[in-house]
């Protein structure tokens, strides 16, 4: 392991983990504005919007840039999922024996204010309005438990990188206009794809953004880099 590597390892684990709260803000803010649209897309503008909105930065010495949260070891949290055992855990959630993550009063407060509003909206409570009386009562019981099934899946993407790169997410959403081409709007079936086709292209709009302010942002960086090897490696980002 490179001395770059071992600091960067160092610099996670010795990082105290946190609350993101702007991945939720976002979404719950496009939520409550979409309240007309179709899933798809609230989902689909959701990330959008969080995409070009959320906190970036670039951190000493990294090389592979990208976060999923406003700083190292802070945990987003998706509202969308579930909220019960937030609104349950959150007053104590950095007292927790395991997996604590560090919050202030003020952090607790919007956090329990922001999952009020997912109450009854979420995906488990959708889930667990499918059960049939019988499986309720099993969930119920303790014997089998499925929130994690009901909330993510147990299934993962392998994306197809080497498509990807060929393509570009240019190539993508010419691929995504071309089938939204097609659509036949007489057709109940048609006017699904199209509101789907329509989330594909805001996904991919927000995600263009995403690299977009990454590469600003390394710009800026090395303009005010006095090192000239540093300042190459942002070049290069």
């Amino acid at each position: 392991m490179t001395e770059r590597l071992i600091r960067l390892k160092d610099e996670i684990l010795c990082a105290v983990p946190t609350l993101c709260l702007e991945r939720a803000r976002i979404y719950t803010r496009v939520y409550r504005e979409g309240e007309g649209l179709p899933i798809v897309r609230r989902r689909a503008r959701a990330l959008q919007a969080t995409l070009e909105e959320m906190s970036i930065y670039i951190g000493e010495g990294e090389l592979i840039v990208g976060n999923h949260s406003s700083r190292p070891k802070a945990a987003p949290i998706f509202p969308e999922y579930a909220v019960a055992w937030i609104l349950k855990e959150a007053d104590g959630i950095d007292n927790r024996p395991a997996e604590s993550y560090s919050a202030t009063a003020a952090e607790k407060a919007e956090l329990k204010e922001l999952c009020a509003f997912w109450k009854g909206r979420t995906l488990q409570d959708r889930a667990e309005s499918l059960l049939s009386p019988e499986l309720k009562e099993i969930h119920d019981s303790g014997m089998i438990r499925a929130e994690g099934n009901m909330t993510s899946g147990d299934g993962h993407v392998a994306v197809d990188m080497p498509k990807v790169l060929a393509l570009g997410l240019s190539g993508y959403a010419g691929l995504v206009a071309a089938a939204d081409a097609q659509v036949d709007l007489c057709e109940l079936e048609g006017l699904k794809r199209r509101q789907l086709y329509l989330g594909m292209a805001q996904v991919l709009e927000g995600t263009i953004a995403f690299i977009r302010r990454y590469a600003a942002l390394a710009s800026n960086m090395a303009v005010d880099c006095a090192d000239p090897v540093r300042k190459a490696e942002l070049e290069t980002i």
